[in-house]
């Protein structure tokens, strides 16, 4: 208040103080004025900076009575698998697959029964785990690893020990993790003109000529025009004609 003696009269009023353009001025004596800031009940220098005590992951600086904040600046990252910290992501530990590990925490790959992985200052590396050497060809896989000892997986396929398959003619075993494939065994025949069934040459019919006849049935000869041949169980038989003229 500012007081005059008027005619033997003391006449007090308010002080006039200037208008202030400022959104966070400070009250020096009577008066708000914009050389510093008031914020959150708390005196700022002008041109000072500080972290916003509602939120410490904003960053604020007095600007001639007017507090302006904005988002704290993170340092950019360099590991592949940081954690999220207070404000800024951070590569003391690591985040993997939704889940958080200690640096230097080793723990099981959940994607991956058969891997392992270790935290390293924000990084994650896995591996899998070491298998011991095997000298078989179709190994089945015991866990992790393949083993020469449970059968045999062939050709999308599990066989047992000893377990027999055919395939093109061959018999297929299986021994100690090995597939092993030899030409189907067939017996002798004693005719010379077989067919094959299953395989195997049999006499039941006749291949002739690259052609199939039923046992019993008579063809020409397709090399000799007076002759034909007929189909017997033990083989192909030719038959001459004399031609009279």
């Amino acid at each position: 208040m500012e007081c005059e003696c008027r005619r033997g009269n003391m006449e007090c009023f308010k002080r006039r103080c200037p208008d202030t353009v400022c959104r966070n001025p400070v009250t020096r004596g009577c008066c708000q004025e914009c050389d510093d800031c008031l914020y959150n009940g708390k005196e700022y220098s002008n041109r000072q900076t500080f972290l916003d005590p509602t939120d410490r992951c904003k960053a604020c600086s007095c600007v001639d009575g007017n507090i302006i904040c904005s988002p704290k600046q993170c340092p950019r990252v360099t590991c592949l698998n940081p954690m999220q910290g207070e404000c800024c992501q951070e590569c003391s530990n690591c985040l993997f697959q939704g889940a958080v590990y200690d640096n230097g925490q080793e723990f099981p790959d959940s994607a991956d029964t058969c891997s392992s992985c270790y935290c390293k200052s924000g990084n994650v590396e896995c591996t899998r785990k070491p298998c011991a050497n095997i000298a078989c060809s179709h190994p089945m896989r015991d866990g992790c690893c393949p083993v020469c000892d449970r059968g045999c997986r062939f050709e999308g396929r599990d066989y047992r020990e000893k377990e027999k398959t055919e395939r093109d003619c061959q018999v297929c075993t299986c021994t100690d993790g090995n597939m092993r494939c030899f030409p189907k065994y067939c017996p002798p025949v004693k005719c010379s003109n077989p067919v094959t069934v299953d395989c195997c040459p049999v006499c039941g019919d006749c291949m002739f000529e690259d052609r199939k006849f039923r046992n019993g049935q008579t063809f020409p000869d397709v090399k000799d025009p007076c002759s034909e041949c007929v189909c017997r169980v033990r083989a192909c038989w030719k038959v001459n004609y004399d031609v009279q003229k």
